[in-house]
């Protein structure tokens, strides 16, 4: 395991889980399937594969699966937030991918951060905005994950 000494990370980081009005803390995990393409022909390499998310930012995802992936694969993405049947459709890029301490089953766990490229066909690059009345910066992988719960993004700023 490589030690991460400086911060590389562009916009804030949303972990998963949220409050709720009664107190209790409520951890939402968002499953996560994902096919690796090629790059020059966009086939499919492998079948599809599954994992959850750790945290989520402006342009990036970051989760755990069992599959070790390489800095550049480029990946379908479906990402199913918590009450909703259909999954949001992303476009990413593997950044970085690292064995994580704990591992499931017997197996290991890998921990990969993707830098999201589209959603639902949008670019995430040409989203990624601040938002005067929440104070947050919110894109399009926020909204289609988290909807209207800039609030969210909010509170978790000021706890920081």
């Amino acid at each position: 395991m490589e030690h991460i000494d400086k911060e590389k990370r562009k916009y804030p980081r949303y972990d998963t889980g949220l409050k709720v009005s009664f107190y209790k803390q409520y951890d939402v995990k968002i499953r996560v399937k994902f096919v690796i393409i090629t790059s020059v022909f966009k086939r499919l390499l492998e079948h599809r594969h599954f994992g959850f998310t750790r945290n989520i930012s402006a342009e990036g995802i970051c989760f755990f699966s069992h599959n070790q992936l390489k800095k550049g694969d480029l990946l379908f993405l479906g990402v199913y937030p918590p009450n909703i049947e259909k999954p949001v459709r992303m476009e990413g890029e593997v950044i970085w991918c690292k064995e994580a301490p704990e591992k499931s089953k017997g197996k290991p766990v890998f921990l990969t951060g993707v830098k999201v490229l589209t959603v639902d066909g949008k670019s995430v690059a040409d989203s990624i905005h601040f938002d005067e009345e929440y104070k947050v910066i919110w894109s399009v992988v926020l909204e289609s994950l988290f909807h209207n719960f800039k609030g969210i993004a909010k509170a978790n700023k000021t706890n920081s």
